[in-house]
């Protein structure tokens, strides 16, 4: 190999790939598809004349050849990048920096409890908000830099957003112990007869209740809210049953005090991701938060 044909932005590539042993989560780390991480890795292998990673088990393992090529240049890759940090770099255990989510109400209960916990240990300076606005305006505080991260099923931001994927979720029926219909398999004729308890969060943009009237037919809500946490209150004393996000149901029912059914239709599956804009591609701080979400959270 000749250090001309060696492409130099490839090398924080291949220290990933010796510090991971990994090329799944390399491309996690580096926020590349797949693809295009193989594609890196084809170039490296290329440019240095040596197959550099075998598989081993689920991961991969370096070759002799990339083990001594990474003694020669990883230290002095190091100290370049320490050098460019300068006042870039970000220490999760010193920081005081202040973060902000964009979160529902469901989804200041779903994310901000393990957040919240990880970051008393291990980030104890970090200040995690969240702040509800309708879903319109997220795109806008995102560029603006007043908001940092965007959580949910946001099928209607720009394409412009960086995105990933966090879980699939699906809907579930919710209702007290006790219930005439717990325990029983639901039919069709008792969903569609059924007391029902709708939630419409103002300006969310989920889209779970249209996506269920598409699926469960004419119903007559008994009652309306507008916010996911009334639901446990009502349902604990009535036969009203909600149909709901799984995750949240599971939430509301952390002390058992509810049912869990299947629905009587397909229930459609749903993506739930961050969202970011791609000014903070490059902001440590933002790196470690959006990984951190990412670890906790990811399926």
């Amino acid at each position: 190999m000749k250090s001309k044909d060696l492409d130099l932005n490839l090398l924080p590539v291949f220290e990933a790939l010796m510090r991971n042993r990994s090329v799944a989560k390399t491309s996690i780390e580096l926020e590349y598809s797949q693809p295009a991480m193989s594609n890196l890795l084809a170039k490296l292998r290329k440019s240095l004349g040596d197959q550099l990673f075998v598989r081993a088990g689920r991961g991969i393992t370096p070759t002799p050849y990339a083990e001594q090529f990474a003694k020669s240049v990883l230290p002095a890759l190091k100290m370049i990048s320490a050098g460019m940090q300068g006042e870039s770099a970000f220490d999760p255990r010193t920081s005081e920096r202040s973060f902000n989510l964009l979160l529902t109400d469901s989804g200041e209960a779903i994310f901000l409890p393990r957040l919240i916990a990880y970051c008393q240990m291990n980030a104890p300076g970090i200040q995690i908000r969240a702040s509800s606005i309708p879903s319109s305006g997220y795109a806008n505080a995102l560029e603006k830099g007043l908001a940092d991260i965007a959580i949910g099923h946001l099928r209607e931001l720009p394409e412009s957003l960086v995105r990933q994927l966090l879980f699939s979720d699906s809907l579930t029926c919710l209702m007290r112990n006790g219930h005439p219909f717990a325990g029983k398999k639901l039919s069709a004729e008792q969903y569609r007869r059924a007391m029902h308890l709708v939630v419409r969060a103002p300006g969310t943009g989920n889209g779970i209740p249209r996506t269920v009237a598409n699926y469960r037919g004419k119903i007559v809500p008994l009652a309306e809210v507008t916010h996911y946490w009334a639901v446990p209150a009502i349902l604990v004393d009535s036969d009203l049953i909600c149909t709901l996000s799984r995750r949240i149901a599971s939430q509301m029912n952390a002390h058992g005090e509810f049912v869990l059914l299947d629905l009587p239709f397909k229930s459609p599956k749903f993506d739930v991701r961050q969202y970011w804009h791609p000014s903070a591609k490059n902001d440590k701080g933002h790196i470690w938060l959006r990984r951190t979400i990412y670890k906790l959270f990811s399926e």
